[in-house]
């Protein structure tokens, strides 16, 4: 059974799915001898999602005096799109 929680895992893209995968495998954590192998995943997509951010606030830290915005577009309404692309990494 763990190795087919592995395999679950190592498919998984994103936190936000792999979360969603932890949930599906919560039933499972009343299993004494699952609970400290899916507790160590929770660890794991946690540090995932600190690596994420690190890389968005990287992105940002760089971009920040001059980010990557339509060329058309007023300047307010250009940062404005930036930060809310930016956002939506994290989120």
């Amino acid at each position: 059974l763990q190795e087919f929680i592995h395999e679950s895992f190592l498919q998984i893209e994103s936190t936000d799915q792999a979360l969603d995968l932890l949930g599906k495998f919560h039933a499972l954590l009343q299993r004494e001898s699952l609970r400290p192998y899916l507790n160590t995943k929770y660890l794991d997509i946690f540090n995932n999602f600190s690596h994420d951010l690190d890389v968005v606030q990287n992105i940002y830290e760089t971009l920040k005096d001059d980010p990557p915005t339509p060329r058309n577009a007023p300047p307010v309404a250009r940062r404005i799109l930036w930060v809310r692309h930016t956002l939506k990494m994290i989120e």
